[in-house]
């Protein structure tokens, strides 16, 4: 008799043996113990996780001659049909290559044929997606109201592509990843019944390579144990499969993290030169990132991330010695490199270009990270300047300070100030949004139900808003709803703005100029990486 792979030979014969997936088994069981066993059912998931192995579980039972009952007894001559791949009531079709309308037309002629020797007469439809939209068609009203003795059960590793009016008519089963821990826990016990021995580690990198799917782990462990040799050790197992040895990659991520070239180029010399898959080695270096991401920003971190204890261990250890800010920043550049090295046709130097690229934007802070820097900031100084009241304050109002000189630094206000003032800019913001994005980079110098004063630097746009009747109107309405009273608005170092003349129409190309100096238009370029291509210009506008 030819070898029988370990994945045919370990195929699970009841619910009970199916591998984590106890939310569908333990569902399956009640119907059948209850009788409410639906016409059609749907089997949806990753590949290799039970799909076509409990619908044939499912099958059995059905036509088991001791039930229907929660299990099949894998002892009657249907069981022992069905177990041998002969079963004359149970069919199973592959989606894929019986897809076109004559196919599922030709099934339909023989459903009126009442079972041969079951209970009932059962499609197994593998791959159901792939049938084609008129093949879906002409199975619709009989997958509605099939004969009482047809049974359907699909299995598909894409539910999405199946039409709404066939996803109506089923119940569906949404099978679920394999965790890691389970994986090798049932690949020990595949190796305790061969009678071998496959070290931990071992196992581990096989079950992280299958990529939750039993079948794949099984089929990886049978190359494992074609060598014929009843101990396998760790080195070994990353040779057979060409992996990567997981400590490598641990120093590989530190290396990186720690901006080291030296250590990270001479890691990826050795990995290239061991023939390892260099886009396959960025994927399992970006889920390191991601989970060393968790660990370090996040308390539910053992839940999120799929690890070993040993392994999360040392992601914890690598993960207290850096900062939140520099794991979110180079999770962030690598990612942003993937594209490129999952298409690049020389993906060892599209590798060390993303390293280049993140140890380059090392010291760049975020512009959120920043502007929470500056906060901090102005509420720190808050103490050593000018007090500054809010709306809710009582009392008299703060004396308007005397004009500063050039090099005089108003003082900053204090922290409910600033709270106040960034209110009033997401209101401005609904009417007046460039103005409000101005205001943004202003620095507030007093707030008050009396006065408020703004020092717009060097923001020729602000102080020209801010002599424009529409909006130097509605700061003061939004100051006065936000402050109370009725403020002031005052240009820091001058006096109270007024309402400027209208101005004649204005040169092109320094209209131009003003759109290109916009706060709105260089925060847009430097967000979304562009340039600026063309200005068009009304010269009829007011400046």
């Amino acid at each position: 008799m030819p070898y029988l792979v370990l994945a045919r030979k370990y195929r699970p014969r009841s619910f009970a043996d199916v591998v984590e997936q106890g939310h569908v088994t333990q569902t399956l069981r009640n119907a059948l113990s209850s009788g409410r066993v639906a016409h059609a059912m749907l089997f949806a998931g990753p590949r290799g996780t039970g799909k076509t192995t409990i619908a044939r579980i499912l099958a059995r039972a059905l036509n088991c001659e001791a039930g229907p009952g929660p299990d099949p007894c894998n002892r009657c001559r249907s069981c022992l049909d069905l177990l041998a791949g002969r079963g004359a009531d149970v069919y199973e079709i592959d989606g894929a290559s019986n897809n076109n309308v004559d196919q599922i037309r030709e099934l339909r002629e023989n459903l009126k044929y009442l079972p041969a020797h079951s209970r009932y007469k059962i499609y197994i439809i593998d791959e159901v997606h792939m049938l084609s939209a008129s093949a879906f068609n002409a199975l619709l009203k009989t997958l509605e109201e099939p004969p009482a003795h047809v049974l359907f059960f699909f299995a598909t590793t894409e539910a999405h592509k199946i039409p709404a009016t066939i996803l109506s008519r089923c119940q569906r089963f949404d099978l679920r990843r394999i965790p890691v821990a389970a994986l090798v826990e049932h690949l020990g016990s595949v190796c305790r019944s061969e009678g071998v021995r496959v070290d931990p580690q071992g196992l581990e990198a096989i079950a992280r390579e299958a990529e939750g799917s039993v079948r794949d782990a099984l089929s990886l462990l049978d190359q494992v144990l074609s060598g014929g040799e009843p101990e396998v050790g760790a080195e070994q197992v990353l040779e057979t499969l060409g992996l990567v040895d997981r400590r490598r990659l641990h120093e590989l991520l530190s290396a990186c993290l720690a901006g080291e070239t030296a250590s990270f180029l001479s890691a990826i010399e050795d990995l290239y030169g061991r023939g390892h898959d260099l886009k396959k080695l960025y994927a399992e270096l970006l889920a390191l990132l991601r989970d060393l991401w968790v660990l370090r920003g996040s308390r539910e971190g053992d839940r999120l991330v799929d690890r070993l204890p040993a392994e999360r261990r040392e992601l914890e250890a690598l993960a207290a010695r850096f900062p939140e800010e520099t794991v979110e920043s180079a999770l962030e550049a690598f990612f942003r490199e993937e594209a490129s090295v999952r298409l690049s046709a020389s993906p060892r130097l599209a590798v060390e270009m993303a390293f280049f690229r993140w140890r380059r934007s090392r010291g760049v802070l975020s512009i959120e990270r920043l502007m929470e820097h500056l906060e901090a900031l102005r509420a720190s100084l808050a103490g050593d300047g000018e007090p500054v009241r809010d709306g809710g304050a009582s009392g008299p109002a703060p004396a308007t300070p005397p004009a500063s000189s050039p090099t005089a630094r108003p003082a900053a206000p204090p922290a409910r100030g600033i709270e106040a003032w960034q209110e009033v800019i997401a209101r401005l913001a609904e009417e007046f949004p460039s103005m409000a994005a101005a205001l943004r980079r202003a620095r507030l110098v007093a707030a008050g139900p009396e006065r408020v004063e703004i020092d717009p630097g060097e923001s020729d746009f602000l102080r020209q808003s801010l002599v424009r009747e529409k909006p130097l109107a509605a700061l003061r309405r939004v100051c006065a709803e936000v402050f109370g009273g009725a403020p002031e608005i005052v240009i820091a170092g001058g006096a109270s703005p007024a309402p400027a003349p209208s101005r004649p129409r204005r040169d092109r190309r320094a209209a131009v100029q003003e759109t290109m100096n916009h706060p709105l238009i260089a925060e847009a370029i430097q967000l979304f990486n562009g340039r600026l291509i063309d200005v068009a210009v009304n010269p009829e506008e007011d400046a």
